[in-house]
């Protein structure tokens, strides 16, 4: 019986973290298709609310994916965000 509950911790585990991969990669999908079609020029900002549950996973994508590098993000309040392109120098 106590075997039957482990397992059965151990599949509701996974397809926790199942889900909540899922829902990041929905997300930043999500930015980095906003981010494409509204930045074409170093003077456009995009500016977003993130809705509460979604806000952390908004949080992990900005500071844990590769937007970062080609984006400026700067949060305004607890849920609106702006965002920039990157701008570069070329020497």
């Amino acid at each position: 019986m106590k075997t039957t509950h482990i397992l059965l911790d151990k599949i509701r585990s996974k397809e926790n973290k199942s889900v909540e991969r899922l829902e990041k990669n929905k997300v930043r999908l999500e930015i980095e298709q906003m981010c494409e079609d509204y930045l074409k020029s170093a003077n456009d900002i995009l500016t977003f609310e993130a809705l509460p549950n979604i806000l952390d996973n908004v949080l992990v994508v900005i500071e844990e994916t590769e937007l970062a590098s080609k984006y400026d993000f700067e949060q305004e309040s607890e849920t609106i965000f702006r965002v920039k392109l990157k701008e570069f120098d070329i020497l």
